[in-house]
């Protein structure tokens, strides 16, 4: 694990051997909310930070369905999993699924201080390069 501050992001990351980031820390400076509701906030900051946390575009589309019980014929993606309130925190959690179906232990979290809204830290354990055949 490599833990560092970098200055553009004004936050603590830790990355993994791979160099996948797996925590962005904005404690000492909170990200801005941008949205209504703490979803969207969430997906808001995923966008704007996706490059950072290596998300491509497409496994962005369909953050706000939730996961389905249907094999399709997608590729990864994150879908909403769930919100969960604690005090005055959110926390806003995405499934990474492939072909429809949820990765085991792979997600992506963003907590967010409420009222008004501010990204705090999001964490993730998604995967690179996951390769699944549907079944015929």
């Amino acid at each position: 694990m490599k833990s560092e501050f970098l200055e553009d992001l004004q936050a603590s990351v830790i990355s993994n051997d791979k160099g996948r980031v797996q925590n962005i820390t904005h404690f000492d400076n909170p990200i801005p909310g941008n949205g209504a509701t703490a979803q969207m906030v969430a997906q808001n900051y995923l966008e704007q930070m996706s490059g950072n946390l290596r998300l491509g575009t497409k496994s962005l589309e369909n953050m706000s369905l939730s996961v389905d019980e249907d094999i399709t014929d997608g590729q990864p993606e994150l879908r909403f999993d769930g919100e969960k309130q604690q005090f005055d925190n959110s926390t806003v959690s995405y499934q990474q699924t492939v072909i429809g179906l949820p990765v085991w232990g792979a997600s992506v979290t963003v907590q967010i201080k409420n009222d008004p809204y501010r990204v705090l830290n999001t964490s993730s354990t998604i995967y690179d390069n996951i390769s699944v055949e549907k079944p015929s």
